[in-house]
């Protein structure tokens, strides 16, 4: 048997033990699925590919309900649907892969009845950001005692693994299976402080943000995504617009015009 967690309001819960005469038999992720922007140009064989995006993909959960009695299989059956049909997303994660999760919405589904007190069904959740994530960040303890990370999370010797830096040339790593780009709505979020007007640059790929403003050594410069906030205000208009990106693996950074810089970088691992 397996087990299926359900975290909601930053806990997690276990399906079997919230349910007892739930049981899980299997947790199954479907495959990715791929959206290619093309050009058709007459004359010519096939197409031009241009912009690549994940869609959302489906998690399947097969299990059975094993009631007391009739009226204790009515019981469990709505409770099951009240507890997982809610207005807001949530995330699931299942103990055969315990370092990975999915931002999910529920889709509908019914018991297939065996029996007075017996029924089959399968649970299916659409992954709507088209990945998976780490259930730890870079701001976790990057070992396994925390029981947030799994082989397979792409973590490297964890003593390599830094994301404060107070130099001005350091490198980043991306255990992602992908490129973390805020562009596609991905998470990064960027802290920055000291005196003076910074220029960060990753000389891996060539992004780069630009602050066109001096910082003084009480301010705070967020870059969250796309948006870059100084002391909570929105400055994007004194900036150069730029968005930072990281490709899988190390990446080089260099952090220019400024003085006692401190730096850190907070995000999650993403998987197709």
């Amino acid at each position: 048997m397996h087990d299926l967690f359900i975290e909601m309001n930053g806990k997690s819960i276990s399906l079997s033990e919230h349910f007892p005469g739930v049981f899980i038999q299997e947790v199954i992720r479907k495959s990715p699925q791929i959206e290619i922007d093309s050009e058709k140009i007459t004359g010519t064989d096939g197409v031009i590919p241009h912009t690549v995006s994940f869609q959302p993909f489906t998690i399947q959960v097969t299990a059975y309900l094993q009631a007391l009695d009739i009226s204790d299989y009515h019981l469990v059956a709505r409770e099951l649907y009240q507890f997982l049909f809610q207005r807001e997303s949530y995330y699931i994660w299942s103990e055969t892969m315990p370092g990975i999760r999915y931002h999910v919405f529920p889709k509908p589904f019914d018991f297939d009845r065996q029996s007075e007190r017996v029924a089959l069904f399968t649970l299916e959740f659409d992954c709507f950001k088209g990945y998976g994530e780490s259930r730890g960040t870079t701001l976790d303890p990057l070992t396994f005692e925390t029981e947030l990370w799994q082989i397979g999370n792409g973590l490297v010797n964890p003593e390599d693994l830094r994301y404060t830096f107070s130099d001005a040339l350091f490198r980043v790593y991306n255990a992602s299976s992908d490129r973390i780009d805020p562009l596609m709505r991905h998470e990064l979020t960027i802290a920055i402080s000291g005196k003076g007007c910074p220029t960060l640059t990753n000389k891996t790929n060539g992004s780069s943000f630009a602050l066109n403003r001096d910082l003084r050594h009480s301010d705070r410069l967020v870059i969250d995504g796309i948006y870059p906030y100084l002391n909570d205000d929105r400055c994007g208009k004194d900036s150069n617009h730029g968005v930072i990106q990281l490709e899988k693996g190390w990446n080089q950074f260099e952090l220019t015009g400024l003085e006692e810089q401190r730096i850190a970088f907070a995000f999650p691992f993403i998987y197709r």
